[in-house]
């Protein structure tokens, strides 16, 4: 990146086994229980915590909850406590852990999957509020290979040029990543009006310091996030498309050409 201490990668992922995100929820037409869709576009936090190697978020177990006594059940806020901690950092000019772009799709290959948690004879045990912990009929449209997809990182160091992640429900989705680094020289800043050619996250965008004029929306998962106080929603974060935008950067590459809102803070 021009005058910049950061590196940026194009990643070309492959998928080497069952890639599961419950994208879409649609009542199972000629069956039983729902159908879980897996969209072909990845959300870019849990590229975040993968390429971070960060499996989620910390949980903690509390012993006094296996007491005897009656508690309130607190629901908390959907929060990426860490992905906050990487937007921060980006916006701060002081990133030390990788940030992931969504990925798109190269090729997609679907399966599906019926999953049944619940038996069929004349006598069954029930476990109250069974439903908490898991489904019992479930169907699963998910990928498999084989199945491509490609994104871009920005990385405080380099990195090798081939690793695998894990990504989806369980984290059963097993890519191959391939690393290219692109050269600094190949970027340049468009002063006027563009769409970018990947798509990107609607709220990182906006931290980036850029302003949306119009976009078009690939995938909008069902959960909003909020910040890390828990008392503002994350608008956008949940969104993601492709932006028209002034002052976003070209990266000419030699058989391709991609338009992205590179974060103007580390670019300098």
């Amino acid at each position: 990146m021009p005058s910049s201490p950061y590196f940026l990668f194009l990643a070309e992922m492959e998928l080497h086994g069952i890639l599961t995100f419950s994208s879409e929820i649609r009542p199972a037409v000629a069956g039983v229980g729902a159908v879980h869709i897996t969209s072909h576009f990845i959300h870019n936090y849990p590229l975040i915590y993968a390429f971070n190697k960060r499996i989620a978020e910390a949980y903690v177990v509390i012993p006094s909850l296996h007491l005897s006594i009656k508690r309130k059940r607190v629901k908390k806020p959907l929060q990426y406590i860490f992905v906050d901690q990487v937007l921060r950092e980006v916006q701060q000019n002081r990133l030390r852990h990788i940030y992931a772009y969504p990925a798109y799709p190269l090729e997609v290959t679907n399966k599906k999957f019926f999953l049944s948690a619940k038996g069929y004879g004349y006598v069954e045990k029930v476990k109250r509020q069974i439903k908490n912990f898991y489904p019992t009929e479930t169907n699963w449209v998910s990928l498999v290979p084989p199945t491509r997809h490609r994104t871009l990182l920005i990385s405080p160091h380099r990195l090798p040029r081939r690793l695998y992640i894990r990504i989806g429900m369980k984290r059963t989705g097993i890519y191959k990543v391939v690393l290219r680094e692109i050269d600094p020289s190949s970027i340049r800043r468009l002063e006027e009006l563009a769409w970018s050619t990947i798509p990107v996250n609607l709220y990182d965008t906006k931290l980036f310091g850029y302003r949306v004029e119009d976009y078009i929306k690939v995938l909008e998962t069902r959960s909003l996030p909020k910040d890390e106080q828990g008392s503002r929603v994350k608008q956008g974060a949940n969104i993601i498309g492709f932006i028209q935008a002034k002052g976003l950067y070209e990266i000419t590459l030699p058989k391709e050409r991609i338009v992205v809102p590179l974060p103007k803070v580390l670019i300098g």
